[in-house]
């Protein structure tokens, strides 16, 4: 397809499915995120920040009474398993609210109260009840 405007022609480039997909993620991901923000755990919470070994960092947000929001993160460049049994703030179930584009971890999926292996770059939003 061609488009002329003022005798300069432009090369109109279909978008390939997979860069729609990917596109359709991120602004998925993006919602939730921005939605997240307004939760009262997140305007008013305390935080917590660990990081669980050389390449994983968890933060965590809580406010008694709401929900707990805990984004866990591996900037390595290798898997790498960790414990999240270790921090005190979290409890069961805990639920993935939103992950990385190149997760294969889904929002609803339930993650365990104990080792839990993150591949390279993957980020979780895991939603912990209140306690």
């Amino acid at each position: 397809m061609q488009l002329i405007l003022k005798s300069v022609q432009l090369q109109i480039m279909p978008i390939s499915s997979n860069q729609e997909y990917l596109t359709n993620i991120i602004f998925k991901v993006y919602q939730l995120l921005t939605r997240l923000r307004s939760t009262a755990t997140l305007s008013h919470g305390s935080y917590h920040v660990e990081a669980l070994n050389q390449n994983v960092l968890v933060l965590v947000r809580h406010l008694v009474t709401y929900d707990t929001y805990s984004l866990v993160f591996n900037v390595g460049t290798e898997a790498d398993t960790v414990d999240l049994a270790k921090i005190s703030l979290l409890q069961e179930p805990l639920s993935v609210y939103t992950s990385s584009i190149h997760s294969r971890r889904v929002n609803g999926d339930t993650v365990p109260l104990g080792e839990v292996t993150l591949q390279p770059g993957e980020a979780l939003v895991l939603r912990s009840p209140s306690a």
